[in-house]
């Protein structure tokens, strides 16, 4: 919509560096943001004229919301002595590099990676006590040292996130998400950067079947997100909960009458094809799937534990629920050009079954295994990974394999072969701020039941 395309302007012509050197985030921060210097000038008074606070905090979720992040911390600092706490995704992607960046201590007193209700609480504890937060062993220092980690709390001693106060009315799409299990229950792939190194061994929920406590605390969150906001419709933040999780969700909201609809990740798993039917009774409206490659030995390769007849059962199965199913495969630089080719006829075979297919060219992410065998790989990096605040994306050039022109050629061909031809692509980008690979996407025919503004919207850049 409308509203929609004018935040990716928006966020595409004003809130993006010249790239993401240190350098440059650095003078964009200090340069300030117009339309938004203001707004945080007026907000920030009208919080300092009830007192000043004891402490600060950032939430950073992505590497579009560094700078803006940045020049709010700036007129902090300018404001008061109150030091600043930042947390968020973004501080968890870039923790292996922060501990270097000296600089940023002037934005940021301490950093909170990875789950932060241990590091939180031990850092509000040495406010109310008039001690430094940096001096706490658990969170990150820029410039100083990383954090240590603390063993993770149970999901079910966790408190369910509380949207009190946020105007739903104004929001495009009125939708909230919950959490059924933590990290990936698969956590094997090669190349994967959705999961951070370590964090399935120390955090992930590798059962499929959620404590009965936690089920209620979700069932009961989606119940209040409906009758206190009007809420009806819900993201399964999970990296891909396994069927038997799914289906126990599920079976609550049917239990409960939560009269909702709700879209998750989810993996080409055996018996998933069986409980797709309850899953839509319950109001699942869409399915996203992670092929990557249709060649077996890829796959295995990748360690993806993909079979792609059990591939073949949860797209009918999903096609004869209603349920939109999406695909995600990559192109992989390091592999000939024939072996996307493949999985590109793959797709096109099941125009009959798939929804959508939304395809990549792999992004080499600093925190990732991959980032330690680009060379391996044939992929050269052209920036110092040291000082590159876009840990998801860090540009590289190839050596060897299929070239970004051979992939945006490959993906024109196929789009314009489907039944519903090429889709629409959306969002602005600049060159050195945006994902140096771009992605694609190709629509096989309308989704069966979700609703156009809650498709993804992925750009092609």
């Amino acid at each position: 919509g409308y509203w929609k395309a004018l935040v990716d302007l928006i966020d595409g012509v004003l809130f993006q560096p010249a790239s993401f050197d240190l350098d440059d985030v650095l003078a964009a921060a200090e340069a300030g943001i117009p339309i938004l210097d203001r707004f945080l000038g007026e907000f920030l008074d009208g919080i300092l004229a009830r007192g000043e606070p004891r402490a600060f905090g950032l939430s950073i979720a992505s590497s579009s919301q560094i700078v803006p992040s940045l020049v709010l911390a700036r007129m902090i600092r300018e404001r008061t002595g109150a030091p600043i706490l930042a947390g968020g995704p973004w501080c968890t992607a870039a923790q292996g590099i922060l501990p270097g960046l000296g600089s940023l201590a002037r934005y940021m007193d301490a950093v909170v990676v990875h789950e932060g209700e241990i590091a939180l609480a031990d850092a509000l504890g040495r406010l109310r006590r008039g001690t430094p937060v940096r001096d706490s062993r658990m969170v990150l220092v820029p410039g100083v040292r990383a954090a240590e980690a603390q063993p993770p709390l149970a999901l079910d001693e966790m408190a369910m996130p509380a949207y009190d106060g946020l105007p739903m009315d104004l929001y495009h799409t009125r939708g909230v998400s919950v959490r059924l299990t933590r990290g990936c229950h698969w956590g094997r792939c090669g190349f994967c950067h959705h999961v951070y190194p370590g964090y399935t061994a120390r955090y992930a929920t590798m059962g499929p079947i959620m404590p009965a406590r936690h089920l209620d605390m979700a069932l009961d969150q989606v119940g209040h997100a409906v009758e206190r906001h009007g809420c009806r419709h819900f993201y399964v933040s999970d990296n891909g909960p396994p069927a038997a999780t799914m289906k126990q969700f599920a079976d609550g909201l049917l239990s409960r009458r939560l009269d909702v609809t709700w879209q998750s990740l989810a993996r080409f798993e055996d018996g998933l094809d069986e409980v797709v039917p309850v899953l839509a009774a319950s109001g699942l409206k869409a399915l996203f799937f992670g092929l990557e490659t249709c060649r077996t030995s890829e796959l295995d390769g990748f360690a993806k534990g993909i079979d792609l007849g059990v591939a073949d059962r949860c797209l009918r199965s999903c096609r004869d629920a209603g349920i939109a199913n999406l695909v995600f495969v990559m192109n992989y630089p390091f592999l000939p050009r024939e072996s996307f080719a493949s999985t590109l006829a793959w797709l096109a075979d099941r125009t009959g079954t798939i929804d959508q297919a939304i395809a990549f060219r792999f992004g080499l992410s600093r925190y990732a295994s991959a980032f330690d065998r680009a060379r391996e790989m044939g992929l050269r990096v052209v920036v110092d990974p040291d000082r590159y605040l876009e840990p998801y994306y860090v540009p590289y050039e190839v050596d060897r394999g299929a070239t970004v022109e051979e992939f945006i050629e490959d993906m024109d061909r196929f789009e314009a072969s489907l039944p519903c031809g090429p889709a629409a692509m959306d969002g602005p980008g600049r060159a050195g701020t945006r994902p140096p690979l771009p992605p694609a996407r190709g629509r096989f025919r309308p989704p069966a039941s979700l609703p156009p503004d809650q498709i993804p919207s992925t750009s092609r850049r």
